[in-house]
């Protein structure tokens, strides 16, 4: 293994061994959750282009709440680590964030004319609804 390929793979398990330490671990909730910011994040995309109304500053401003979200997320598994309470205050945030974007993904694909099943969109609402209650 060249010195390249051994600082690389350093590098890439201290990142990964921060990102599993500031979020929790890396469980379904969070695969979810990720999955779920970069399908809204580019059905946002395809929904400007489809409208005609693509524009960097507002795509730039999109990545900026996605980042804001992830850094809610980890202050939660934080508050979660001082309070002793597991992981309650880290799924309340990843769950309503989960719908949040969820709905957004819905939302985008009616934009451009994809039918979209309401059942869901009621479902989706209410757990948005429900997180912000707590």
């Amino acid at each position: 293994m060249s010195k390249f390929e051994t600082v690389f793979n350093l590098c890439g398990s201290a990142a990964a061994a921060f990102f599993c330490a500031a979020f929790g671990g890396w469980d379904v909730w969070l695969r979810a959750l990720l999955t779920v910011i970069v399908i809204d994040y580019l059905t946002g995309v395809v929904g400007a282009v489809v409208q005609g109304d693509l524009d960097s500053r507002v795509g730039y401003k999109g990545i900026c709440k996605k980042m804001m979200m992830l850094c809610v997320v980890a202050m939660a598994v934080q508050a979660d680590n001082v309070i002793g309470t597991g992981a309650v205050l880290r799924g309340m945030a990843v769950g309503f964030y989960l719908a949040n974007d969820s709905l957004s993904i819905l939302e985008n694909a009616a934009r451009i004319g994809v039918p979209v099943p309401q059942g869901l969109v009621n479902k989706l609402e209410q757990m948005k609804d429900t997180g912000k209650k707590a």
